[in-house]
């Protein structure tokens, strides 16, 4: 790799693929291995040749979570929250399987295909991916191709970088579509995936876009996911019975 001037700013893909990622817009600062790290909201890796790798956050002030509880796995939890594109696919999957199976879907399909980024993921035949045993998910021809639709969406409108459905939004309407649009996003997801953005990350725009019930954005501990979804067996009878 060739040597760099300091403090010089890249999009990602023109320097490696493989640079941690926070939610935020695709950019990161290269700097000399003898100069100190910058200061603020920031994930660096060191390379030998350039130094350290960082990417930083034009857009949050504070730090993003470093895990979402939403799995029994820290890994798991770990890689939707510092991948975006793991945590739309995780939405996808929180579909008639429990939210522990959902999310722990992202980190199935890397690992079975060395890569979770929108372009393998739909360049990919997904469908023996999902298949192979233990299956990722109870429907795997149907979120198979969810997942492929996804992973088309967000290259065709996002350049290929999924943080940009929220980043990208500048009020609550325009992130409501952005959400909307995505294939396999209906009003529940779109509320639980607003709530997360608002309450976990710091998403000005996804405020207005948390309802006024528990949802997945509350879930801060391996507690509060059992609370969770015991408030949400409770409202579906109650729903049940209502619909009766």
């Amino acid at each position: 790799m060739t040597s760099l001037p300091l403090w010089t700013t890249f999009r990602v893909s023109q320097i490696v693929t493989n640079v941690p990622r926070r939610i935020t817009r695709s950019v990161v600062e290269v700097h000399h291995p003898t100069q100190p790290l910058p200061r603020g909201v920031c994930t660096c890796r060191q390379f030998p040749t350039t130094g350290v790798v960082c990417t930083t956050s034009a857009r949050y002030d504070r730090s993003m979570p470093e895990r979402l509880h939403f799995t029994d796995s820290d890994e798991a939890n770990a890689l939707i929250a510092s991948d975006p594109m793991a945590l739309l696919v995780g939405f996808v999957l929180d579909q008639q399987v429990t939210v522990q199976k959902a999310f722990l879907g992202p980190l199935a399909l890397k690992e079975r295909l060395g890569s979770l980024d929108a372009g393998t993921l739909a360049a990919a035949d997904l469908e023996p991916v999902f298949r192979t045993r233990p299956a990722i998910h109870r429907f795997p021809g149907a979120m198979a191709q969810r997942v492929h639709d996804l992973a088309m969406h967000v290259l065709e409108h996002y350049d290929g970088d999924a943080a940009r459905v929220w980043t990208d939004a500048s009020s609550a309407a325009e992130l409501k579509a952005h959400l909307r649009a995505l294939p396999g996003f209906g009003e529940m997801k779109i509320k639980a995936l607003g709530a997360v953005l608002a309450k976990q990350f710091g998403v000005d725009a996804a405020r207005d876009l948390v309802p006024w019930h528990p949802t997945l954005g509350d879930v801060d501990s391996p507690q509060a996911l059992a609370d969770y979804q015991a408030a949400k067996r409770v409202h579906k009878k109650e729903w049940a019975k209502a619909k009766v």
